[in-house]
């Protein structure tokens, strides 16, 4: 059965590309965005029946609630809603108004609060639904100049968290989108707010936001399209995942960050810590990777769609502080994997940046399933090899399922 999308932000990069995955795949589409005019153009090669453009200024709530009407007046019904539209300020916090914060938070968050909204009760009364807010990997970890950004990220996540829980009795299910840098138009010049220097000194010699990002526009390695795809899939979902992180570069940082938090000083194996050991393998998972990263998935594989059995993973990230003890490690762990069903298939040892600073080392081995992950953690052969890494290494190791790494 086709599927009818609302999208908002379709006028250039990931909602165009929704858009358009969608609309191959036969489903239906409500596209809006403020200007009419850039959202034909941008979705000019797929002229199709089933799509309908809306003028829509997603800070207004009363526009928003009329545009979901016609929607359903239209087409009878709303299984997907995609909440795009968006943009980027980007300045020192001190030196940014509280009016420009304000304006954010009414298009990047309440914009998103208004179409939640008005599409909730249209779910509810189906009795299926599925909402995708595009966030950011900057509503994850944090990047300078982006407060206010990051602040509407990170809340809107927070909503999908906290709403999803409230309606998943109903069938409407919540994914969050975080992803890394992609080739739309959020730098572009005619979108982004740069925020001037105001003359606070002691910030006077850092390079402006401007001469900071408007370098990377363009250049990002992300192909909208491609996440289009993506979505489109995590949309056929029977049990989509609450966060998709989407991008190699975003899957690093979130990584980075989460570690960051669950191993703040970075002493031991988060494994091996007293109650990990004590409350079993899922609690571990639970605790270890946490809902920020329960599943994250690449542009490039799409198998794990239709999976009824998603894989397992141990996913490592750490740095070395004894090689010869890391070396003993890797000659004792490296065969073990494949005899219980497992392959490396991610290992970033990346070259030291600082004469004398230690390794930093990302290593992703699937298994067929969880089960076979935790097997393989707990053997006696890989108990005995993990000795020598714990001695050799400051980092955390986690035990997950559903995450499909990059290709490398």
């Amino acid at each position: 059965m086709s599927k009818v999308w609302f999208i908002t932000g379709v006028s250039s990069g990931i909602g165009a590309g929704v858009a358009r995955a969608a609309l191959k795949a036969g489903d239906k589409v409500i596209a809006t965005s403020r200007n009419l005019d850039k959202a034909r153009h941008a979705l000019r090669d797929v002229a199709d029946e089933n799509l309908a453009f809306v003028k829509l200024d997603v800070t207004s709530e009363a526009q928003v609630n009329t545009a979901v009407e016609d929607a359903v007046a239209r087409f009878g019904r709303i299984d997907v809603a995609v909440n795009n539209a968006g943009y980027c300020l980007l300045g020192n916090f001190e030196e940014q108004t509280l009016p420009q914060i304000e304006a954010q938070f009414a298009t990047n968050f309440y914009g998103v609060v208004h179409v939640v909204r008005a599409v909730l009760p249209v779910m509810r009364k189906q009795r299926s639904g599925h909402i995708i807010n595009i966030g950011a990997a900057a509503g994850v970890i944090g990047l300078k100049h982006c407060g206010a950004y990051s602040a509407t990220k990170f809340a809107i996540e927070g909503l999908a968290f906290s709403v999803g829980i409230e309606v998943e009795p109903f069938g409407v299910k919540f994914t969050t989108v975080e992803p890394g840098a992609f080739r739309t138009d959020l730098l572009d010049s005619q979108n982004v707010r740069y925020v001037p220097s105001s003359g606070i000194e002691d910030y006077a010699g850092d390079a402006t936001s401007e001469a900071t990002w408007s370098s990377y526009h363009g250049v990002q390695p992300g192909d909208p399209d491609k996440l289009g795809a993506a979505v489109v899939t995590v949309a056929a979902m029977e049990n989509p995942p609450k966060i998709f992180v989407a991008g190699t570069d975003a899957i690093a940082m979130i990584a980075s960050g989460i570690e960051g938090r669950l191993n703040p000083d970075r002493r031991t194996d988060l494994s091996d810590h007293p109650q990990l050991k004590t409350k079993g393998p899922d609690t571990m998972k639970k605790i270890a990777f946490g809902a920020a990263a329960a599943i994250a998935l690449t542009l490039t594989t799409t198998a794990y769609a239709q999976d009824s059995r998603p894989p397992g993973y141990m996913i490592a990230n750490y740095t070395i502080k004894d090689q010869a003890g890391y070396n003993k490690y890797m000659e004792e762990a490296g065969p073990l994997a494949p005899k219980f069903g497992g392959k490396i298939i991610v290992f970033n040892l990346n070259a030291t940046a600082v004469e004398g600073e230690p390794k930093k080392v990302m290593a992703i081995a699937e298994f067929p399933s969880l089960a076979d992950a935790q097997r393989f953690y707990n053997s006696p052969e890989y108990t005995a090899a993990r000795k020598f890494r714990v001695a050799s290494t400051e980092g955390s190791v986690i035990i997950t399922e559903g995450f499909v790494p990059p290709k490398q």
